[in-house]
């Protein structure tokens, strides 16, 4: 490979979340002007066009991972094939620029505001005396509506070199984890034995440990980018909370119960995955059984008292649509810091 190849080869390509949003909410842009491009096994060249401005990202018909270019006229401003970016130095052909640039940084900013309706409902609904026949019915019904301030999400940046090797040679911190945390829905039920058994039970929410330990709290931020570019296009999938199971050591017993996903292999695979981004928290993969996924309920005086007190668990099920990176300060209880959504890889920041 020739050396300007290979330095082709090193730049991080921004991923279509990233260059969707800088379209959208750039009022610099001129959004009617670009066109996306994706992969469609009926069509004959294998590819389709669609205005860029029609498409929407809960589009389940075009999902994000089959998007291959955006164009502009003639010249394909980005490409995940070709690793083409022209967004980063701003050389965009003229008509991606709107006619009017002058625009108050106040305002732009505020347009990243998002918000939705918690709740809405009509009053008012009978038409005013005399008015039958000659109004519309939106001119007789009001609608009142709470406003919910949509969670803060955050669209993946290149991230230098530097950075890239401090996030992968630091030492871990048992301070944070990459975990699967099941729907709130069914945490009665595992925290109902938690609180019984679980010296940890304040500490840490019901989890599938999928890497422990892991970065430090202020590289958190850097290391959900690296993890949103991975889950980028993988299915969501669900998982089962089949049957106890147990780990002996000197001391104790700790009882888990096992996760089985509907498809298999998929929890090694991610998990797998992940700790390619991280070789140097590789603690869960490196013991001598290799990575074993459960989730802990508590620790038993013996195998057969651990057997004995979880006889009567019955299986849940979950779906799983992201991984969560959790950490926690000094004694205080682990708190999720991001999650990154699978099949769109967005990354969303929780409040703090």
């Amino acid at each position: 490979m020739k050396k300007n190849q290979k330095e082709h080869s090193k730049v991080k390509l921004p991923l279509i979340q990233e260059i969707y949003n800088r379209i959208i909410w750039d009022k610099r842009l001129n959004k009617k002007a670009f066109i996306i491009g994706f992969t469609d096994r009926m069509s004959r060249t294998g590819l389709k066009e669609k205005p860029l401005i029609e498409w929407n990202t809960g589009d389940i018909e075009i999902p994000w991972h089959r998007i291959q270019y955006i164009r502009c006229g003639d010249t394909k401003v980005w490409d995940r094939q070709q690793r083409i970016d022209l967004f980063a130095s701003d050389r965009l052909p003229a008509e991606a620029w709107a006619e009017d640039l002058d625009y108050d940084k106040k305002d732009y900013d505020s347009l990243r505001k998002v918000w939705k309706a918690e709740k809405a409902e009509l009053f008012a609904r009978q038409p005013l005396p005399g008015t039958e026949g000659k109004l519309f019915l939106s001119d007789h019904f009001a609608l009142p509506s709470v406003l919910e301030y949509q969670k803060q999400t955050i669209a993946p940046s290149r991230i230098s070199d530097a950075l890239l090797e401090k996030i992968q040679t630091v030492h871990p911190t048992y301070h944070s984890a990459i975990v699967i945390i099941p729907d709130e829905k069914i945490w009665p039920a595992i925290q109902h034995l938690r609180k019984q058994y679980d010296r940890n039970y304040i500490r840490w929410m019901p989890h599938i440990t999928l890497i422990y330990g892991f970065v430090p709290e202020e590289l958190l931020e850097a290391a959900s980018q690296l993890i949103s570019d991975v889950v980028n296009g993988l299915e969501e999938f669900t998982i089962t909370l089949t049957v106890p199971g147990t780990f002996t050591q000197r001391a104790s017993t700790t009882g888990w119960i096992q996760p089985v996903a509907d498809t298999e292999g998929v929890l090694h695979k991610l998990q797998t995955t992940l700790q390619k981004l991280f070789p140097m928290c590789n603690e869960q993969s490196s013991r001598a059984a290799g990575f074993h996924p459960h989730l802990t309920i508590g620790q038993f005086a013996s195998e057969e008292d651990a057997r004995k007190n979880l006889a009567y668990w019955k299986p849940v099920t979950f779906n799983v649509s992201s991984v969560a990176l959790i950490s926690r300060k000094g004694k205080q209880p682990f708190e999720v810091r991001y999650k990154a959504h699978l099949k769109t890889g967005i990354v969303e920041k929780a409040s703090i």
